[in-house]
């Protein structure tokens, strides 16, 4: 296991370990925001280079607009990578909450069902 990033408050780690079988498990914890986006997308798009990923954002409290604009661009750019992605399903509310309200729920490869849609 490594650590990537590690910012000061509001504190952000992106931690990449080995996966089962092949490729990486990067795994975020904290918030994505403005400032910690850059760095949440030069990691996953160096880690997609290298082979399959699975993308672990149980450990999130947070995401803004800056994490959906992130995600939007890895999946466009995706089949050019020739990379592979799946997303753990398992989401905090506030995280899924932003999924959900950008419309990305049904457009991430979530690894099983999508997480359920927020109740009102």
């Amino acid at each position: 296991m490594r650590v990537v990033s590690s910012f000061g408050p509001p504190s952000f780690e992106i931690v990449v370990s080995p996966a089962p079988g092949d490729g990486v498990v990067v795994a975020l914890v904290g918030e994505i925001d403005l400032s910690t986006a850059p760095d949440f997308e030069t990691a996953l798009r160096e880690q997609l280079a290298a082979g399959p990923v699975r993308l672990d954002l149980r450990g999130l409290s947070f995401m803004d607009s800056s994490g959906i604009r992130v995600l939007d661009a890895i999946l466009r750019d995706l089949p050019d990578m020739r990379g592979e992605l799946l997303i753990e399903p398992t989401l905090q509310p506030a995280v899924r909450q932003v999924i959900a309200l950008t419309g990305m729920t049904e457009a991430l490869p979530f690894d099983g069902p999508p997480p359920a849609e927020p109740r009102p």
